[in-house]
């Protein structure tokens, strides 16, 4: 069937369809460039070259070139800098199996049974083989930054709420409430090394760097909205929300990649030690 005989609705998701594998090629050669592993960058580079097959299958269709979104590779630098590799790819790849699911049951499939048969076996077992190469060392530290996030939240939280009723005063109660933050936060750092350091830990040291982090980075985030806003029980409701986004945040983040990284840890051994760090 000629593209140019198509429905104009179904021609746009083609089109559609072209521009996002273009985008997804555009980003895995971003994450390939900035990272210095050279094994990751070997798997990023073939993540590319899958979506860069899929794009040229459509752009024999279309008989035209699409180019990438340039404001999806910036939101997927930024989030790189953040949460890391492994979170973006995996951040990308769910985007794709939602669209596959959503044409799984399109018109679009029987008019080109073939392209989206090819696409698919192209996609879903290889692809999801490499994202499971791909290992980042801060992964192995979640379970130190859950102690750091779980303490701050609760113990935070608690300090703010009584220091809210007793002081009414924004300004008073935000002083406290980072005194308090940070002492706990220089307490938790130390305590999480000496832990590290008894179960015979790789690496106790950085352990007790990313839960002084990330308690720290919590305080300052539940502690901003009293610094900000001068009725204190509109900064605790404010804080409230904080922390449930905090939890839904990084929820998320685990949910990404916690079902993949326990099947490619198994055969190591390391993933019952892994999950039970994060439970912890």
């Amino acid at each position: 069937m000629e593209f140019d005989h198509l429905p104009s609705s179904t021609q746009n998701e083609i089109i559609d369809m072209q521009r996002n594998q273009a985008t997804a090629y555009a980003i895995y050669e971003h994450l390939a460039e900035h990272t210095r592993n050279e094994e990751q960058s070997r798997i990023l580079t073939e993540l590319g070259s899958l979506e860069l097959q899929s794009y040229e299958m459509w752009a024999k269709l279309t008989g035209g070139t699409r180019e990438p979104s340039g404001a999806a590779v910036r939101v997927v630098s930024l989030l790189r800098r953040v949460f890391g590799i492994t979170f973006v790819t995996k951040l990308v790849e769910r985007g794709e199996r939602r669209e596959e699911a959503i044409y799984a049951a399109h018109p679009l499939r029987s008019q080109f049974p073939e392209e989206i048969r090819q696409g698919e076996a192209r996609n879903s077992s290889q692809e999801q083989t490499l994202i499971g190469m791909i290992d980042e060392k801060r992964l192995h530290y979640l379970g130190s930054v859950v102690l750091g996030l779980n303490d701050a939240l609760v113990e935070l939280m608690g300090a703010l709420a009584g220091l809210t009723f007793a002081f009414q005063d924004s300004r008073l109660i935000s002083l406290t409430g980072l005194i308090t933050g940070i002492a706990a936060s220089f307490s938790m750092g130390p305590s999480e090394y000496l832990s590290q350091k008894t179960d015979g830990a790789e690496a106790p040291r950085t352990s007790a760097i990313y839960t002084f982090l990330s308690y720290l980075l919590t305080v300052a985030i539940l502690t901003t909205p009293f610094l900000l806003i001068d009725n204190p029980f509109v900064s605790l409701v404010i804080a409230g929300f904080l922390a449930l986004g905090v939890v839904s945040l990084f929820s998320f983040y685990v949910s990404l990649f916690m079902c993949p990284w326990l099947r490619t840890t198994a055969s190591s051994g390391d993933s019952r030690k892994w999950l039970s760090s994060v439970l912890e």
